[in-house]
């Protein structure tokens, strides 16, 4: 982070800071305890760490799968970087209650991460996603909920970010006893979905990464590594959320052709498949290509005709009351946990706090939201 940068989290002017700062950063001189405050809060580091003989070594970062028209993903921010550093602190925190018998490891998540090249399918079955239950979701943010719902069930964590958009899309950091995922509130509710499903196929996979999934045909000749495993796990989740059987069932029980009468690929049949299986018309589209219902030039020029449509906007953000804010940037279970760790004396109210990002005034109403369900 640059010296104007600090200076503009701190509310000083940059050229009247930068001489201080260089000071305490040669040691001339030693920052008030609440500058150091302030300095922990914008580093999102414990005010310990300044007093470190040299700085604390941070672990590698995931595997990059980025990339931008066949180049390399550009350098992560500083909101993302300090996003990673709260997903693998919360990481840690999870770990500790497995250790003191507060969090119970998974069956499921020790049954789903022994299974090499597990089939979309089966996983389905594993995490008690049926059909059925699917066709009942109302929306993207309903089938968002429902699916972050059932990975933690199993074991699977999902933690939410607001992150400039064009940073990363998903992220996945594998453990063998507290995988977890962060999604970007930037992305449409509808891409969360997705890359959900997406980071989960690489969880499955025993590896960690840094993705930006960009839905494309599957490829007609073998690709490069990186790109190869994006594609795969492109396909988990289309197939994870869109099941062949399911989707070729319905898309008999539509009645909808798939091509209108100038011979475009029918929006309403995306349309009406899209609701049945609560995923946006650009995944019922690569089912479609997938299953040979239609070429790769109709699905090619059917994505052209999108990108003049307005940009849907990601719900909430901005305006949302701090409780309801945490509810959907950590999820219900992380905060019951946490919430049930302080009751044991595991850690204390300002650990809780300062984990959830709220006022300790508002334990109450976030205990309120978590039992509302």
């Amino acid at each position: 982070m640059e010296v104007a940068q600090v200076a503009d989290r701190l509310g000083k002017p940059a050229e009247k800071y930068a001489e201080r700062y260089a000071a305490w950063e040669r040691g001339a001189a030693q920052p008030s305890v609440s500058y150091l405050e302030k300095l922990a809060a914008t580093f999102k580091l414990p005010i310990a760490a300044f007093f470190l003989p040299s700085p604390p070594k941070e672990p590698p970062l995931p595997t990059d799968y980025r990339r931008r028209a066949g180049a390399a993903a550009g350098k992560l921010g500083v909101e993302a970087i300090h996003a990673i550093r709260r997903l693998r602190s919360i990481q840690g925190f999870l770990y500790e209650c497995t250790e003191a018998g507060l969090l119970k490891r998974s069956a499921a998540w020790s049954v789903l991460q022994k299974q090499e090249a597990l089939p979309p399918k089966e996983a389905r079955t594993l995490l008690g996603l049926e059909f059925e239950s699917q066709r009942q979701w109302t929306g993207h943010y309903h089938a968002f909920r429902e699916l972050r719902a059932l990975l933690e069930s199993a074991g699977v964590f999902t933690i939410q970010a607001s992150l400039p958009k064009g940073g990363f899309a998903g992220l996945s950091l594998f453990d063998p006893h507290v995988p977890m995922i962060l999604l970007n509130r930037s992305e449409s509710t509808k891409a969360r979905v997705f890359t959900m499903a997406h980071e989960l196929a690489h969880l499955l996979r025993g590896g960690d990464s840094i993705c930006e999934p960009e839905l494309e045909p599957p490829p007609r000749a073998r690709t490069r590594d990186p790109e190869r495993v994006e594609q795969e796990c492109n396909q988990f989740a289309a197939e994870f959320l869109v099941p062949t059987d399911c989707f070729e069932a319905e898309l008999d029980a539509a009645g909808v052709p798939v091509y209108e009468a100038d011979g475009t690929v029918g929006d309403a049949l995306l349309a009406a498949l899209h609701n049945v299986f609560s995923v946006s018309k650009h995944v019922i589209l690569l089912r479609l290509l997938e299953q040979s219902h239609i070429n790769r030039g109709d699905y090619q020029q059917t994505i052209e005709s999108w990108k003049t449509r307005p940009e849907e906007r990601p719900a909430g953000g901005r305006g949302e009351r701090t409780h309801v804010r945490a509810v959907h940037e950590v999820g219900r279970g992380i905060i019951a946990i946490a919430l049930e760790a302080q009751q044991a004396g595991l850690i204390t109210t300002a650990d809780v706090v300062q984990m959830l990002r709220v006022q300790v005034g508002q334990l109450d109403d976030l205990m309120g939201e978590v039992a509302s369900g």
